[in-house]
Protein backbone atom coordinates (compact mmCIF):
# COMPACT_ATOMS: atom_id res chain seq x y z
CA UNK A 1 0.00 0.00 0.00
CA UNK A 2 1.47 3.18 -1.13
CA UNK A 3 2.09 6.12 1.76
CA UNK A 4 -0.93 8.59 0.84
CA UNK A 5 1.86 11.37 2.28
CA UNK A 6 3.87 10.83 -0.67
CA UNK A 7 3.58 12.01 -3.94
CA UNK A 8 3.91 9.69 -6.69
CA UNK A 9 4.21 12.32 -9.66
CA UNK A 10 5.71 15.81 -9.79
CA UNK A 11 4.53 17.97 -12.42
CA UNK A 12 7.28 20.92 -13.18
CA UNK A 13 4.83 24.34 -15.04
CA UNK A 14 5.12 27.47 -15.44
CA UNK A 15 1.92 29.06 -13.91
CA UNK A 16 0.15 27.16 -11.80
CA UNK A 17 -3.35 25.72 -13.41
CA UNK A 18 -5.70 26.10 -10.71
CA UNK A 19 -6.98 29.48 -11.76
CA UNK A 20 -7.95 28.15 -15.09
CA UNK A 21 -6.80 31.71 -16.72
CA UNK A 22 -5.86 30.56 -20.15
CA UNK A 23 -5.93 27.54 -22.46
CA UNK A 24 -2.68 26.14 -21.17
CA UNK A 25 -3.84 26.52 -17.55
CA UNK A 26 -7.04 24.56 -18.46
CA UNK A 27 -5.53 21.85 -20.52
CA UNK A 28 -2.87 21.55 -17.27
CA UNK A 29 -5.65 21.29 -14.90
CA UNK A 30 -7.78 18.65 -16.66
CA UNK A 31 -4.58 16.83 -16.71
CA UNK A 32 -3.69 16.95 -13.05
CA UNK A 33 -7.38 16.22 -12.17
CA UNK A 34 -7.54 12.95 -14.21
CA UNK A 35 -3.85 11.83 -12.54
CA UNK A 36 -5.49 12.41 -9.49
CA UNK A 37 -8.90 10.41 -10.02
CA UNK A 38 -6.50 7.41 -10.81
CA UNK A 39 -5.44 7.52 -7.73
CA UNK A 40 -2.04 9.14 -8.04
CA UNK A 41 -0.60 11.51 -5.41
CA UNK A 42 0.25 14.25 -7.46
CA UNK A 43 2.38 17.66 -6.38
CA UNK A 44 2.21 20.59 -8.86
CA UNK A 45 5.04 23.50 -8.96
CA UNK A 46 4.65 26.31 -10.89
CA UNK A 47 4.53 30.34 -10.15
CA UNK A 48 0.97 32.56 -9.62
CA UNK A 49 0.86 35.72 -11.73
CA UNK A 50 1.34 38.95 -9.74
CA UNK A 51 -2.15 40.48 -8.37
CA UNK A 52 -4.83 38.78 -7.00
CA UNK A 53 -5.25 35.45 -7.64
CA UNK A 54 -7.43 32.02 -6.44
CA UNK A 55 -6.67 29.96 -4.09
CA UNK A 56 -4.02 27.61 -4.64
CA UNK A 57 -5.30 24.21 -5.73
CA UNK A 58 -5.52 20.90 -3.85
CA UNK A 59 -2.21 19.54 -5.52
CA UNK A 60 -0.35 22.99 -5.97
CA UNK A 61 2.72 24.92 -4.65
CA UNK A 62 3.51 28.12 -5.41
CA UNK A 63 7.27 29.04 -5.87
CA UNK A 64 6.52 32.42 -6.31
CA UNK A 65 5.04 35.13 -8.10
CA UNK A 66 6.12 36.04 -11.68
CA UNK A 67 4.33 37.65 -14.70
CA UNK A 68 3.53 34.87 -17.03
CA UNK A 69 3.14 36.90 -20.30
CA UNK A 70 5.65 38.99 -21.52
CA UNK A 71 4.00 42.25 -21.80
CA UNK A 72 3.23 42.21 -18.39
CA UNK A 73 6.88 41.96 -16.82
CA UNK A 74 7.90 46.05 -17.70
CA UNK A 75 11.15 46.15 -17.35
CA UNK A 76 11.88 42.59 -15.61
CA UNK A 77 12.13 41.85 -19.14
CA UNK A 78 15.24 42.64 -20.06
CA UNK A 79 17.06 41.03 -17.18
CA UNK A 80 15.48 37.91 -18.59
CA UNK A 81 16.96 38.62 -22.18
CA UNK A 82 19.77 39.56 -20.29
CA UNK A 83 19.93 35.93 -18.89
CA UNK A 84 19.11 33.94 -22.04
CA UNK A 85 21.88 35.92 -24.16
CA UNK A 86 24.42 35.09 -20.79
CA UNK A 87 23.59 31.34 -20.52
CA UNK A 88 22.61 30.27 -24.05
CA UNK A 89 19.33 29.41 -23.40
CA UNK A 90 15.96 30.06 -24.85
CA UNK A 91 14.55 33.51 -23.72
CA UNK A 92 11.81 31.48 -22.59
CA UNK A 93 13.03 29.27 -20.37
CA UNK A 94 15.31 32.17 -18.88
CA UNK A 95 12.65 34.05 -18.26
CA UNK A 96 11.03 30.72 -15.41
CA UNK A 97 14.48 30.42 -13.86
CA UNK A 98 14.83 31.34 -10.57
CA UNK A 99 16.42 29.98 -6.99
CA UNK A 100 13.48 29.60 -5.87
CA UNK A 101 11.96 27.05 -8.41
CA UNK A 102 15.00 25.19 -8.16
CA UNK A 103 14.73 24.96 -4.52
CA UNK A 104 11.32 23.93 -4.54
CA UNK A 105 11.93 21.05 -7.41
CA UNK A 106 15.08 19.62 -5.49
CA UNK A 107 13.15 19.50 -1.82
CA UNK A 108 10.27 17.48 -4.20
CA UNK A 109 12.63 15.26 -5.86
CA UNK A 110 14.09 14.10 -2.63
CA UNK A 111 10.81 12.70 -1.94
CA UNK A 112 11.40 10.37 -4.48
CA UNK A 113 8.29 10.29 -6.91
CA UNK A 114 7.84 7.32 -9.64
CA UNK A 115 8.57 10.32 -12.51
CA UNK A 116 8.60 14.03 -13.23
CA UNK A 117 6.06 15.40 -15.63
CA UNK A 118 7.65 18.57 -17.42
CA UNK A 119 4.38 20.50 -18.14
CA UNK A 120 6.20 22.90 -19.90
CA UNK A 121 9.65 22.31 -21.92
CA UNK A 122 10.52 25.95 -20.39
CA UNK A 123 10.89 24.41 -17.10
CA UNK A 124 13.55 22.12 -17.55
CA UNK A 125 15.90 24.24 -15.91
CA UNK A 126 14.63 23.02 -12.78
CA UNK A 127 16.24 19.27 -12.84
CA UNK A 128 18.80 20.19 -14.42
CA UNK A 129 21.75 19.71 -11.65
CA UNK A 130 19.38 17.87 -9.47
CA UNK A 131 21.46 15.82 -7.54
CA UNK A 132 21.38 11.96 -7.63
CA UNK A 133 19.49 10.20 -9.97
CA UNK A 134 16.40 11.48 -11.06
CA UNK A 135 12.93 9.36 -12.22
CA UNK A 136 11.89 9.27 -15.65
CA UNK A 137 10.58 12.35 -17.16
CA UNK A 138 7.88 12.53 -19.26
CA UNK A 139 7.13 15.91 -21.41
CA UNK A 140 3.74 17.61 -22.26
CA UNK A 141 3.55 19.01 -25.22
CA UNK A 142 0.56 21.56 -25.21
CA UNK A 143 1.13 23.00 -28.20
CA UNK A 144 3.09 22.20 -32.03
CA UNK A 145 3.61 25.60 -33.03
CA UNK A 146 5.91 24.76 -35.22
CA UNK A 147 3.26 25.64 -38.24
CA UNK A 148 2.36 28.88 -36.18
CA UNK A 149 5.89 29.82 -36.73
CA UNK A 150 6.53 28.38 -40.15
CA UNK A 151 3.00 30.64 -41.03
CA UNK A 152 4.70 34.22 -39.28
CA UNK A 153 8.08 33.75 -41.04
CA UNK A 154 6.78 32.94 -44.43
CA UNK A 155 4.24 36.35 -43.98
CA UNK A 156 6.68 38.66 -42.77
CA UNK A 157 8.03 41.78 -44.42
CA UNK A 158 11.81 42.39 -43.17
CA UNK A 159 14.25 39.31 -43.03
CA UNK A 160 14.57 40.47 -38.69
CA UNK A 161 10.44 39.84 -38.67
CA UNK A 162 11.12 35.92 -40.38
CA UNK A 163 13.74 35.39 -37.60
Amino acid sequence: MRNCASVSLLILTNVLPAGLRGGGEIVTQSFVDALARSGEEVKVLGYRRPGPTPAAGRHEQCVGKRPIETSAAGYRAFGWMARAVATRQPYSSAKYHSRAYVRAAREALAGRPRAVILDHAQTHFAIGRAPGSLPPLVFVAHNAESDMYAQTASTATSRAARC
